[in-house]
């Protein structure tokens, strides 16, 4: 066996290893001090970073976990929503920006990277469901095509304070602390991470009672029959309901509800959940509540493979897990206290504010806890991703200024992205005009995002 693994290395494949090395090497963090600093690597942590960088700002991208992507890899083929306009406005069509940038580069692989979000049981929401790997390659390359530094394993943990200015991060990993000051930094953790440990004043939960969004652990099911599944699921959905109340009473561990889509792999199918039935307000910040939530998400998903083949569920009869997310996903956790918090009624309304940075599509996603109604294309004001009381820090992604429901018509995907890529922009714009975030000229941000294409 070792001879021949020297015969392969030898012809070449060794050397192409050391050159991507080499490569990827080169967009690590080689010095301490940046313009502009982007923690989180999600769909807004991305869109802050390429946007940032793309207006010539030198820029550090630090993500906590072991992959970039965030809720987007970890909810495996569930779809990127929003990330186009196809199927949400009239017109249909492309985001703009760096919407178009990542669309692209997931479609350089093919289709066995992604597939349209056409789902059979509601509608088409502008969205692709993209193979969780391929996802997280396209985030690479699309901060190294736009030269940003990154780190993975870089877990924000304290920050740099001078009278209720932010001068940068504190990141704690195996080797020791590492220090990186930015003129900017730019939150986009999903949780708020950064502005809680800059002292903003933060929110959790429903007003009334600190209710929480439920989070939900995926998962993907394979040697499905597609057909006839999806047949039974829309055809004849009372059913499945008294299939997953049989369960629940039998003593399997079941979900709210259950949602599925395509993917693209052949007689696979995603399965998107409403987070475990009875279990309460779990707390994701709470290292408590996030233990339990793994531990029973994991065991949903092996229940659900288990009682869908006892009970003959029509196309699942023969179904096996392929595998869960690597992770939990998180719905609702922190939200900032910004200049202006983004209201339910807002979302009803619709109104047109001067500061307008980016667009929300779509409907309130409150996940089936509590109705409320939206206008698709409400705009997000800059104000909401400018906390009160700590200058140079920007805030975007679903830690950013709302009220709970507002924050439900703000949270798809596609909607973080360009959050962040606003934020991106500004913090360019407020180094370029030497002031704070919060004293910039906005027009000149929404200007470059116009000319980015950005609707």
């Amino acid at each position: 066996m070792s001879e021949q693994y020297d015969v392969i290395s030898s012809a070449g494949l060794g050397k192409a290893s050391e050159v991507i090395l080499d490569k990827v090497r080169e967009y690590l963090p080689e010095k301490k001090e940046y313009d502009v600093i982007v923690a989180g690597g999600g769909p807004a942590g991305i869109g802050a970073a390429v946007a940032a960088r793309m207006q010539g700002a030198e820029t550090l991208l630090l993500e906590a976990s072991s992959t970039l992507g965030g809720v987007a890899a970890a909810a495996m083929w569930m779809p990127v929503n929003r990330i186009t306009l196809w199927g949400v406005t009239p017109e249909g069509g492309k985001r703009g920006g760096v919407h178009d940038l990542f669309v692209d580069a997931v479609r350089s692989y093919g289709a066995q990277a992604y597939t349209e979000r056409r789902h059979p049981a509601t509608d088409m929401r502008g969205g692709l469901s993209i193979h969780p790997d391929y996802l997280k390659m396209a985030m690479f390359q699309l901060l190294e095509r736009n030269g940003c530094r990154y780190r993975l394993y870089s877990p924000v943990t304290d920050v740099i304070m001078e009278n209720h200015c932010i001068k940068g991060v504190s990141v704690r990993t195996k080797s020791g602390e590492d220090i990186f000051r930015g003129k900017i930094v730019i939150d986009c953790t999903g949780d708020g991470d950064v502005a809680y440990r800059a002292g903003v004043n933060m929110k959790k939960g429903r007003e009334e009672d600190g209710r929480m969004l439920p989070p939900a652990l995926l998962w993907t099911v394979g040697n499905v029959d597609l057909k006839r599944f999806f047949r039974f699921f829309t055809g004849e959905r009372e059913r499945f309901e008294e299939i997953i109340k049989e369960a629940g009473k039998e003593g399997y561990i079941t979900c709210k509800w259950y949602d599925f889509d395509e993917t693209s792999i052949a007689d696979a199918v995603n399965v998107n959940n409403g987070g475990v039935n009875d279990w309460g307000n779990i707390d994701m910040t709470d290292e408590g509540d996030m233990t339990v939530a793994e531990r029973l998400g994991i065991q949903a998903a092996l229940d659900f493979c288990t009682f869908v083949k006892k009970k003959r569920v029509p196309g699942m009869e023969d179904c096996c897990l392929l595998r869960a997310g690597y992770r939990v996903a998180v719905r609702d956790t922190r939200r900032i206290d910004a200049l202006y918090n983004i209201t339910h009624e807002d979302a009803v309304s619709a109104p047109e504010f001067p500061d307008m940075v980016s667009r929300r599509y779509g409907f309130i996603d409150a996940v089936g806890y509590y109705g409320a109604e939206m206008k698709s294309g409400h705009a997000y004001p800059y104000r909401c991703l400018v906390p009160k009381g700590v200058k140079n820090l920007l805030v975007a992604g679903r830690c950013a200024g709302a009220t709970h429901l507002g924050f439900a018509s703000g949270r798809g995907m596609g909607e973080n992205m360009g959050m962040g890529q606003a934020a991106g922009v500004a913090a360019v714009e407020a180094i370029r005009q030497k002031k704070t975030p919060d004293q910039i000229e906005v027009k000149k941000v929404q200007d470059i995002l116009r000319a980015m294409g950005v609707k």
